[in-house]
Parts: structure tokens; C-alpha cells; sequence
């Protein structure tokens, strides 16, 4: 399998890190991958005439996660080089039901 070229970039390892190619730059930034959302079950009110009786299980819906774990791709990475980085990895992975995306933020 080829590995897509990198405008202006050279190929670098997610898991390596990033090579600050962008000279003179103080800030740098980590890329990492989330869900926004997760999965909880949803359940029935009890009957109060029925103490004894557990609730039942109604189903599984979506709620936002903002809390979610962060799972970092790269660190110490240029600006340009963190989009490139996140817009790949979005690019090469389907979001899918959670909707699970690279992002970037400042270290």
C-alpha cells in the first residue's frame, strides 16, 4: 500500500510524532483522535405497584460526549503539518456511529 505524499511535508510516522519542519514557530500543537459521541441506554420507568419488578431496558440512543478520552496521534507538531496530519487521518478512517475524528490542539 503507498502512503499518500504530504504537500510541502515530508512523510512522517503518526506514531512517532512530528518533525518541526516550519523553522521559528514557538508554537506547537498535538493531534489527537475522539468520539463525540457515546452510546447510552435508555430505561422505562418503574411501575410503583410493582416495587420488586427491575426497570426494562427501552433501548440505546447517542448523547454528546464532551469528556471523551483523547487518543493522541502526534506531538510538537507545526500548525500546518497538525491540519495536514488530521485532515488525512479523517480522510483514511469513516467517522462511523460515534463519529470519531482527528483533531488538533495547542500544546
Amino acid at each position: 500500500m503507498s502512503r499518500p505524499s504530504l504537500p510541502l511535508l515530508r512523510y512522517v510516522s503518526l506514531l512517532r510524532g512530528c518533525v518541526m519542519t516550519t523553522q521559528g514557530t514557538a508554537e506547537s500543537f498535538r493531534v489527537f483522535v475522539r468520539n463525540w459521541w457515546r452510546w447510552e441506554s435508555a430505561y422505562g420507568v418503574p411501575d410503583a405497584r410493582y416495587p420488586n419488578v427491575p426497570r426494562t431496558l427501552i433501548g440505546r440512543h447517542l448523547v454528546p460526549d464532551p469528556g471523551a478520552r483523547k487518543t493522541t496521534l502526534a506531538t510538537r507538531c507545526a500548525e500546518q503539518e497538525a491540519q495536514t496530519l488530521a485532515k488525512r487521518y479523517n480522510a483514511e478512517h469513516k467517522p462511523g456511529p460515534l463519529s470519531r475524528k482527528a483533531e488538533y490542539e495547542s500544546e
